[in-house]
C-alpha cells in the first residue's frame, strides 16, 4: 500500500507548478519551452505528466509547442 501512495505522490508532484511563479508553466511546458528532446517530453508524458494543464495564459503544452513551431 506505501508502495502505491508513493507512485501516487510521484505522479502527483510531476504536475506541481511553482507556487510563486507567474507563468505557472509545469514541467513539460519548461521541456517545450527549453526545446527538450522528444524523448524528455516522451518520458515525462510515461511518468504521468499531464498534458491538459494550462498554463496562466490558458495554454496547455502543446498550445506553446505550437505558437514556438517546436515539433515534438
Amino acid at each position: 500500500l506505501l508502495a502505491k501512495f508513493s507512485e501516487i505522490d510521484a505522479r502527483f508532484q510531476i504536475n506541481l507548478v511553482r507556487p510563486d511563479g507567474e507563468s505557472w508553466y509545469t514541467f513539460l511546458h519548461h521541456a517545450v519551452l527549453g526545446n527538450a528532446a522528444p524523448e524528455v517530453v516522451r518520458e515525462l508524458i510515461s511518468r504521468g505528466h499531464l498534458r491538459s494543464i494550462r498554463d496562466a495564459a490558458g495554454e496547455r503544452p502543446v498550445d506553446l509547442a505550437r505558437r514556438l513551431e517546436r515539433h515534438h
